[in-house]
């Protein structure tokens, strides 16, 4: 609905930078959940984020680190899962 609005009145600029602040926040917290590696909640508020500005390159580049944490989990957990069940 609030991007609805900055399509219908582009040159409202408060709008804007208002919407670009609460993405801005957003991508914080998927860079802090990354790191955390809480990978589902990263997943979550990067949704949001593009829900709000759609196809940023900041998007876009948070969506390559979250997708790389997601392969580096994946990769070690397959093998520390193997690990674990050789010793079951």
């Amino acid at each position: 609905m609030v991007t609805r609005n900055i399509e219908l009145d582009q040159g409202n600029m408060d709008a804007v930078h208002g919407i670009d602040s609460i993405t801005d926040a957003y991508l914080e917290l998927v860079y802090a959940d990354i790191e955390a590696n809480n990978l589902e909640q990263a997943e979550e508020y990067l949704q949001k984020a593009d829900y709000l500005r759609p196809g940023q390159p900041k998007i876009m580049a948070a969506r390559e680190a979250l997708d790389n944490a997601i392969d580096s989990r994946d990769s070690s957990g397959n093998v520390f899962g193997q690990i674990k069940n050789i010793f079951k």
